[in-house]
């Protein structure tokens, strides 16, 4: 799954990935079995003009449970909610940072990359 932050404080950054230095591919856990890894960063560097942030997420396993995209949303909106956080997009489409659009938006999505897995994994046994 994809997520872009469009923001005009990088300390999102640090919060996020648990870090203060970062670099294209770092990787970092984040609650309910998923896992962070930085993507490409469009700084923009101008007043303004909000830089953006590429994660990808993705979870231990095959499985998703609601559980474990319970934890992740929440830790997410936590974060986002306590930055200068201007858009949010989740696989390209743009939420609003609340709580209950987050946590639907990453619960669809999951539910999107668990059919094409299964799809992949059929194919594959049936060859």
């Amino acid at each position: 799954m994809l997520i872009e932050i469009e923001t005009y404080n990088l300390h999102i950054l640090s919060d996020l990935m648990g870090s203060s230095s970062f670099k294209t591919g770092q990787k970092a856990d984040a609650p309910g079995g998923a896992t962070i890894t930085l993507g490409n960063m469009t700084l923009k560097r101008s007043a303004g003009i909000p830089d953006t942030i590429t994660l990808i997420v993705s979870f231990a396993g095959t499985t998703m449970t609601s559980v474990g995209i319970g934890l992740f949303t929440n830790w997410l909106y936590d974060k986002l909610s306590k930055s200068s956080v201007k858009t949010v997009r989740i696989d390209r489409r743009e939420v609003r940072i609340e709580r209950e659009e987050i946590t639907h938006t990453v619960t669809e999505a999951t539910r999107r990359y668990q059919s094409v897995q299964i799809i992949e994994e059929t194919t594959i046994k049936e060859e």
